[in-house]
């Protein structure tokens, strides 16, 4: 799994393409933490690039907004 992110005025927006799988569960949080750390942070997240996503990464996604809000 690859993880690019981007600002495009206020809203970052990270981008996950490849194959997502339970090894990637840790990397993806430890990408992502930082980028909805910031109080008042946008974040969108393009999924429109993976192949495929696990029970695993879904529960990390889930994860991410649960921390976020």
């Amino acid at each position: 799994m690859n993880i690019t992110t981007a600002t495009n005025g206020t809203l970052m927006v990270a981008t996950l393409s490849g194959s997502f799988d339970l090894e990637d569960a840790q990397r993806m949080a430890d990408g992502l933490q930082p980028l909805v750390a910031e109080a008042g942070a946008r974040l969108a997240i393009d999924l429109s690039g993976l192949d495929n996503i696990n029970s695993a990464g879904l529960s990390e996604l889930i994860s991410v907004v649960t921390r976020a809000r």
